[in-house]
């Protein structure tokens, strides 16, 4: 390890780092993205997940989530619900509006 080193009275500073630190992407691909998730990831989440179990290391700038984990799964169920369930209907109609339950009506108001 070979360090350049500058010492001054009362101060010493560090000019270079060794050569051996790895050169760590800022952005990691994601290869199997969930709908409406990221299809990029920083390299501390990609970390995270390899760590947990969750993704692979597909290559040097690149991951993929265990399809089979189930976080995963419970991802794509939920994703599926917003998609496919109340978010399709659009506004509440005045019925259903109704039989919200509210503290303070007075307030509405």
């Amino acid at each position: 390890m070979v360090w350049t080193v500058v010492k001054q009275p009362k101060r010493t500073f560090v000019l270079s780092a060794p050569a051996f630190l790895p050169v760590v992407p800022k952005s990691i691909k994601v290869l199997n993205p969930l709908p409406g998730g990221a299809a990029v990831v920083g390299p501390r989440h990609a970390q995270r997940y390899i760590r947990t179990g969750r993704a692979e290391w597909v290559g040097h700038e690149m991951i993929r989530f265990n399809e089979q984990h189930p976080h995963y799964q419970d991802a794509v169920a939920r994703s599926k619900l917003s998609v496919e369930g109340y978010d399709q209907r659009g506004m509440m109609t005045r019925k259903e509006i109704r039989h919200i339950p509210v503290l303070f009506p007075e307030r509405l108001r």
